[in-house]
């Protein structure tokens, strides 16, 4: 690596020392040469200028090779950090929804389902992460992780999906429904709220506000040991390099 990177870095500087002495050999080969003409003397070093030719090419060979070699690197790294940087909002997104529906934690299912309000889950995170631009993780020595990245993706989305059919039931059925009959002061019991909401969609939106707060724990949780093993993996494969870590 280190080599690599001293090629790298003073690559221009190495053309220079090559070009630098076979000008240098030429010069001196013709300081020599008395009564010769300068093409006599070319001439008669001939071959020794064709072996610059053929040091010119190897190392332009070895340039192109270089660089491609490290475009693709560079590539990979970005992406890596791009990976990491979603996984770090994601769990950073779904601690801030936690925080603020954390005060009808202890609270009765019902009641709870009832009360929270609606709140929009950032859906503009889900399925950013390409699966198929991390497949090198399969040739690593934690191969399953690849496994666990997509999963915890799919989590992701799942949940996402999960608030929203929450939230729909919430504002297009229930409220949609039942704010013609209330009034200031005004309190229904649960019999009465079937009555008017109908007896299945109570149970649904109990349903779905319960597996709401069942999954944000779980899909954070996962996110989260998912974004260490990937820091960890990729630290393993550019120790040179810096990743976003966990928080």
């Amino acid at each position: 690596m280190i080599l690599k990177k001293l090629v790298s870095r003073y690559s221009l500087h190495i053309c220079f020392c090559f070009a630098g002495f076979y000008i240098s050999a030429v010069a001196l080969v013709y300081a020599d040469a008395e009564s010769h003409s300068f093409v006599s003397v070319l001439n008669s070093i001939g071959v020794f200028l064709a072996s610059a030719g053929a040091v010119a090419a190897l190392l332009t060979l070895f340039h192109v090779v270089y660089s491609r070699v490290e475009d693709k690197e560079e590539q990979e790294v970005n992406y890596f950090k791009y990976s990491l940087f979603i996984l770090d909002r994601q769990a950073m997104f779904i601690s801030m929804y936690e925080d603020r529906i954390a005060h009808f934690q202890g609270t009765d299912e019902t009641q709870r389902a009832l009360q929270l309000e609606s709140i929009k889950f950032d859906d503009t995170l889900c399925n950013v992460i390409s699966i198929e631009r991390c497949l090198g993780l399969l040739s690593s020595p934690n191969a399953a992780l690849l496994s666990e990245l997509d999963r915890c993706q799919r989590d992701f989305k799942i949940l996402s999906h999960t608030i929203a059919r929450r939230n729909q039931l919430y504002i297009n059925d229930y409220q949609r429904k039942v704010q013609h009959h209330f009034s200031p002061g005004m309190a229904f019991s649960q019999e009465e709220l079937e009555e008017i909401v109908g007896n299945s969609l109570l149970p649904s939106l109990v349903e779905f506000t319960n597996e709401v707060y069942l999954q944000l724990p779980k899909v954070k949780g996962h996110i989260v040991d998912v974004h260490k093993q990937l820091h960890t993996e990729f630290k393993r494969k550019y120790p040179y390099r810096k990743f976003v870590e966990s928080k």
